[in-house]
């Protein structure tokens, strides 16, 4: 009972990023920014992203199975002699045979994909032991976020939508 309510949590967390940070997003940022400003907008982005980040990581770690993800990774990183792979494996360092991402990796990693994985790469590296730097590494990586994509991407879309307004009225 305890595994399935477990995963049913983790599969309403996952869909609550799905579809509130990523598929609806516009139609709630746009109208955000219009009446916050992109400052304030961003502001609270940021603390509902660390908040769903912080949770989500806490979830992760009352699951015994993730901690077998990294044996896992390692396994199917030394079937892969040869490639992209291999060139991404011999750059990561590791620890016990597991990939452990540094904490400038695990920037890059929030600024080029985004807060899902890169809560999930935290927690590939950090396990329960170390929760204070994780949770740090978090909502350091959720202001990366903010910076690198929130404030030009919506900023960006709102000042286009409110010059293309101002040139139809």
């Amino acid at each position: 009972m305890r595994v399935w309510l477990a995963r049913a949590v983790i599969s309403v967390w996952l869909a609550m990023y799905l579809l509130v940070f990523r598929g609806f997003s516009i139609f709630i940022y746009l109208p955000l920014i219009s009446v916050w400003g992109i400052w304030l907008t961003a502001l609270a982005i940021f603390l509902m992203l660390g908040v769903w980040s912080t949770g989500f990581y806490l979830i992760l770690t009352t699951q015994r199975g993730f901690e077998k993800v990294g044996d896992h990774l390692a396994r199917l990183q030394k079937k892969q002699e040869k490639g992209i792979l291999a060139w991404i494996r011999a750059k990561l360092p590791r620890k016990e045979g597991r990939p452990v991402f540094s904490p400038i990796q695990l920037m890059a990693i929030f600024a080029v994909l985004d807060v899902l994985v890169g809560t999930l790469a935290v927690r590939l590296s950090y396990p329960r032991e170390n929760a204070r730097r994780a949770l740090l590494l978090i909502w350091l990586g959720c202001a990366v976020e903010i910076v690198t994509w929130f404030i030009p991407y919506y900023g960006g879309i709102y000042a286009l939508l409110k010059v293309v307004v101002a040139q139809l009225v």
